[in-house]
């Protein structure tokens, strides 16, 4: 973790009480969440160089983070609760690895590129494309599993508004 500026707290799992302060340096585990106060700013790193931006007023779950020096397997899952996470992601290796930012209406799946995920507010998320393509999953707002089988690719300079009120709504928008 690289603490950018200050104000990045470990959260307890109400996900609004601080539990300790972050400091560079720190290693974060599997299941962490991680809020971001107003001004605050922090770079998650990965063992590859691939990073994981979170912004002013962000609340993420760090649910997994692993990687696999002996078959280069890296697997990155990150929950947004609520602000906005930029990743970077290097080069994931082989078919196995996966790095996924899920909202509670979209999943997020890239294999090398760097984009952008926002939180906007209860159902309302936008993926930004900055390099190459980002697959976007829905995930249907009743169950909160992803819907087989429908996806859509989020190019460079493109934004995908995503609105849970109507799943018709789905809508690229270039920047």
């Amino acid at each position: 973790l690289e603490v950018v500026a200050s104000g990045v707290f470990e959260l307890r799992e109400d996900q609004k009480t601080e539990k300790r302060e972050l400091q560079t340096g720190d290693e974060l585990q599997n299941g962490i969440i991680v809020g971001v106060r107003k001004g605050a700013l922090a770079n998650i790193y990965f063992p590859d160089g691939s990073v994981a931006r979170l912004e002013s007023e962000t609340k993420l779950v760090l649910e997994a983070g692993n990687f696999e020096e002996k078959n280069n397997k890296l697997n990155v899952r990150l929950n947004l609760l609520w602000g906005r996470v930029w990743s970077k992601v290097i080069t994931v290796l082989t078919p196995e690895s996966a790095w996924e930012v899920k909202t509670t209406n979209a999943v997020a799946v890239v294999r090398g590129t760097a984009f952008g995920v926002e939180y906007v507010e209860e159902g309302k998320s936008n993926v930004v494309g900055y390099e190459n393509k980002v697959e976007v999953k829905f995930i249907d707002p009743e169950t909160k599993e992803v819907i087989p089988k429908i996806a859509m690719a989020v190019k460079t300079k493109e934004v995908l508004k995503l609105n849970a009120t109507s799943n018709s709504a789905f809508c690229p928008m270039v920047v």
